[in-house]
């Protein structure tokens, strides 16, 4: 017990500062969808922290302790996260939606479409057949059903099936 006391006594500033910005990485990376950049470098300012609490002059009791704490404390970061996913807390944090790949202005695809139909919008791409058009505000895929539509036309919801949006020049 005295080692473990002792682990926290001794341990110099530049140490503790590395051991917690390694710890908040990766509780960051835990959370927040990405490359794993935030994992890597917590894993980095981890390994760096044990390094220099080892030069504060300490013995292998004391490593292993801080070894076992770190993964502890991790493993209880990664449950916690996989239990909020898996309970569908995290996908409504703004944390997640943050990092979603579509942003917030296109089109969801679990939305139905067919209050769309007969509205008119603005091509935004080039349609042949397949583009993107603005309507009410909203970026939607769309697809052409008289062909080439121009960047810029004005264009009108002819039909709509599921997803698919389908539009014509409008007159």
């Amino acid at each position: 017990m005295e080692d473990f006391v002792a682990l926290f006594t001794g341990m110099g500033i530049p140490a503790m500062i590395f051991l917690t910005l390694g710890l908040a990485l990766l509780i960051v990376e835990a959370f927040v969808a990405g490359f794993g950049a935030f994992g890597i470098c917590g894993i980095i300012s981890l390994v760096v922290g044990v390094v220099l609490r080892i030069f504060d002059g300490t013995n292998i009791a004391q490593i292993l302790y801080l070894l076992a704490m770190i993964l502890i404390l991790l493993g209880i970061v990664f449950l916690l996260a996989y239990l909020s996913l898996k309970k569908g807390f995290l996908s409504r944090t703004p944390i997640v939606q943050n990092g979603s790949a579509v942003p917030k202005e296109y089109s969801d695809p679990n939305y139905v479409y067919g209050n769309l139909l007969n509205k008119t919008g603005v091509a935004i791409t080039e349609c042949h057949p397949v583009g993107e058009a603005e309507i009410d505000g909203v970026r939607y895929n769309v697809i052409s059903r008289d062909g080439f539509i121009i960047k810029g036309s004005n264009v009108v919801v002819v039909y709509v099936e599921g997803e698919d949006i389908f539009v014509k020049k409008a007159d």
